[in-house]
């Protein structure tokens, strides 16, 4: 067994987690705060939303649409950045991050999703969205790939805790790392 890694050399096996948990914190607020606003039952009133000018007002369709369409633009890039420049990287010495691993298979799977729930928003923005928005299909758009999207958000920065990569990698190799 190992000796405890002293308070800095954790800090640097988990800068990788600490920054994926940060910008996982932004999706799954976002993520939240679009749910809330969409009830199941299209007659339900959602729940408080503010609306993006600080009112306590619920959100607008036109909001919805725009903070779904950013939510899905945003995670796409990021799969993007991590298959691209961070999985290649890993991949390496961590199975899970090669092509045939869980967490890229995960991300086939979230960007079936996303293109479902991109697809809906994009028409209701082009048909009117006071008119064509229906929450609560909004709702089960977000449904159908929520567990998975938790358990990846999750998973991956688990994976990249710093006991786990202290497994594969020197320290000065993770020193190294481009992000």
């Amino acid at each position: 067994m190992d000796a405890p890694l002293s308070p800095a050399d954790f800090r640097i096996y988990n800068r990788l987690a600490s920054q994926m948990e940060q910008i996982h914190n932004g999706f799954r607020n976002t993520w939240t705060q679009l749910k809330q606003a969409c009830p199941l039952d299209s007659q339900a009133q959602p729940n408080s939303y503010p609306a993006t000018d600080g009112d306590d007002e619920d959100a607008s369709n036109d909001e919805i649409i725009m903070l779904g369409l950013s939510f899905c633009e945003g995670l796409s890039m990021h799969h993007s950045i991590e298959e691209r420049f961070i999985f290649p990287l890993l991949a390496a010495r961590m199975p899970e991050f090669g092509t045939s691993g869980i967490l890229a298979e995960q991300h086939e799977l979230i960007h079936d999703g996303l293109v479902k729930l991109r697809g809906y928003l994009n028409r209701c923005e082009r048909e009117g969205e006071e008119e064509a928005l229906d929450r609560s299909e909004v709702r089960r758009f977000m449904e159908a790939f929520e567990q998975l999207l938790w358990e990846h958000l999750d998973g991956e920065v688990a994976v990249l805790a710093g006991e786990n990569m202290r497994r594969f990698w020197s320290l000065e190799e993770v020193r190294r790392f481009p992000m």
